[in-house]
């Protein structure tokens, strides 16, 4: 099993995630039934980037409940990094 970093949370349609890693990485957003499918090792439908700044700006599609995730499948180092939910009123 792979590790990983989740944020899950409400997000508007102004808001987004603040992704802060020392290294690079796989930035995801995924509904819950595709969080449960990411979990698991399944095949998932997702939003998202492969990160290579220390700082990165990610938003959902859509307002709603979302997963992000941080990790780093498909390389060979761990990773340290933080996920920040910036809400904008």
């Amino acid at each position: 099993m792979y590790e990983f970093l989740h944020l899950r949370d409400y997000f508007g349609p102004r808001d987004f995630v603040r992704v802060r890693t020392d290294k690079q990485c796989n930035v995801r957003f995924l509904t819950d039934s595709e969080f449960s499918n990411y979990r698991s090792g399944r095949h998932c439908r997702y939003d998202g980037a492969l990160v290579t700044t220390t700082v990165f700006d990610i938003a959902p599609t859509t307002p709603g409940t979302w997963n992000a995730v941080v990790d780093t499948i498909g390389f060979q180092d761990s990773v340290r990094a933080e996920l920040v939910a910036i809400k904008q009123a």
